[in-house]
């Protein structure tokens, strides 16, 4: 399912209710949020909130072996992540 949503002024963005049911989102649900610079994509993960510290290692080694593999030494990617 696609849907076309807008960012508030707030910076928040509505998830179509369709989906919301589809993907069975409630309130106070937590999500863990990544943005692929090479691609453009941002991604949202539904996490349950005692597997985000899991969930955010997982997406910790992706990151990591990404890094690697664009040759940035820990330095880099150290200034990168502050910057951003």
């Amino acid at each position: 399912m696609i849907e076309i949503t807008t960012v508030s002024s707030k910076g928040q963005i509505v998830i179509p209710l369709a989906i919301r049911e589809q993907a069975e989102i409630k309130k106070d649900d937590k999500f863990l949020v990544a943005f692929d610079d090479e691609s453009g994509s941002l991604m949202l993960k539904k996490v349950e909130e005692k597997n985000v510290l899991s969930a955010f290692r997982s997406l910790n080694k992706k990151l990591a072996a990404a890094a690697k593999e664009a040759g940035l030494t820990r330095e880099e990617l150290n200034k990168l992540i502050k910057e951003t």
